[in-house]
Formats: structure tokens, sequence, C-alpha cells
């Protein structure tokens, strides 16, 4: 499976990407940004294979490309692909943070209590000076 393979099966259920921007497999997370410079790794060609790993994928679509999303999914190692969260129309300054839960869970290999979780979100988001404000949408849901 490849990343066009990916991004073909996730539009045909979800009829949103018109364009896939880039695919990136995610080996670690540099913590000392909140950009999508915090996930390390290495984008992958759009015909390569993908590799067992989790990766995030960059789309757009709408009138012009205006508007962009991510998705976060797996691939195991039969090639099948799970999508773990989307994003769509994050905020443009923190939407690789939203990530960083999911992502730490999976490298480490460990479901995190919810407990956890906010533990985790609470110390990110004070290491990093993000409000809750920054993280929500202008209609206040997440």
């Amino acid at each position: 499976m490849n990343a066009d393979d990916v991004i073909v099966s996730y539009n045909d259920s979800t009829n949103r990407i018109n364009t896939k921007q880039w695919v990136k497999r995610v080996t670690s997370i540099n913590q000392s940004c909140k950009s999508g410079y915090s996930l390390q790794g290495e984008f992958i060609n759009k015909l390569e294979p993908l590799k067992p790993g989790i990766h995030v994928m960059k789309y757009t679509y709408g009138k012009q490309h205006s508007n962009e999303g991510y998705v976060l999914f797996t691939i195991n190692h039969n090639g099948e692909y799970s999508v773990v969260k989307v994003l769509d129309k994050p905020n443009p300054k923190v939407w690789a943070v939203e990530l960083w839960v999911p992502i730490i869970s999976y490298l480490t290999k460990s479901t995190p209590t919810r407990s956890d979780a906010i533990i985790q979100i609470r110390q990110l988001m004070y290491d990093h000076n993000i409000r809750l404000s920054d993280l929500l949408n202008p209609d206040g849901t997440p």
C-alpha cells in the first residue's frame, strides 16, 4: 500500500480530500516546538510503499483548496491502515500538538488512561504556553 492508496480509500469514505499535500512517517516528537516541525520522521514519496508505523497526511479541499486538514493514521505489518485522528481546519500554529498524545501512545505502545492523558495534555500546554482557547474552533468546539 502506498500513500495514494490511503488517500483514495480515505477520500472515498469521507468525500473530503481534493489534494494530498504530503505524508510523513512519524518516528519521534521534538517537544521544543509546537508546529509541524515537532513531528520528526521521513516524508514519503507518493509511489513509495508505506512502512508500518504512524503517519500524518496533510490534505486540502474546497474551492481553490482553501481548506486544509490532517489525518493521523497507522499502517500495520499487513499493509492495512487505520485512521487515528482527523484534524479538519485546525489552528495552524498548534495543530501538531493535538497529535502528540496519540503519537506518543503509539510510539511507546502504551494506552494511557484518561487521567494520564489529561496530565500529559496539561503538561504539554504548560510547557508550550498554550491556552485551551488556542485548541478550540471559533465556535468553541474542539
